[in-house]
């Protein structure tokens, strides 16, 4: 009966250790997600706002200015595919399509591959 006393005792002592590391882990859990949570925000992110807005004033010039080089490409020769008009004014083909879509003075005559675009009289 003694003995069972001892391996009593010793498995309490085991049991309180063992609880006390789960404590103990979960304490660092719990400091662990506080330090990530309140670290600081990268700065790309901080000022992202200002820097887009700066960027889509920079886009829209530049897309104003394409705008313009269509028309007058059109005025030139006309009527073209999307491809053509790309190649000569170095930009891709999707741009061209995108810019094409958001101008009012634009005609497209054929479907998919034998799509052409003029401006409107």
């Amino acid at each position: 009966m003694f003995a069972l006393q001892e391996s009593t005792s010793e498995n309490n002592a085991f049991n309180e250790k063992a609880s006390d590391k789960e404590q103990a882990i979960k304490a660092s859990d719990k400091e662990q997600a506080i330090k990530t949570s309140d670290k600081k925000q990268p700065k790309s992110l901080i000022d992202k706002g200002q820097d887009e807005k700066a960027s889509d004033k920079k886009q829209a010039i530049k897309t104003t200015e394409n705008i313009a080089k269509i028309e007058d490409y059109l005025r030139i020769n006309g009527s073209a595919k999307a491809s053509d008009i790309a190649f000569n004014l170095h930009l891709s083909q999707a741009r061209i399509r995108v810019i094409l879509s958001q101008m009012n003075n634009i005609v497209v005559e054929g479907a998919n591959r034998n799509r052409i675009y003029r401006l409107r009289e």
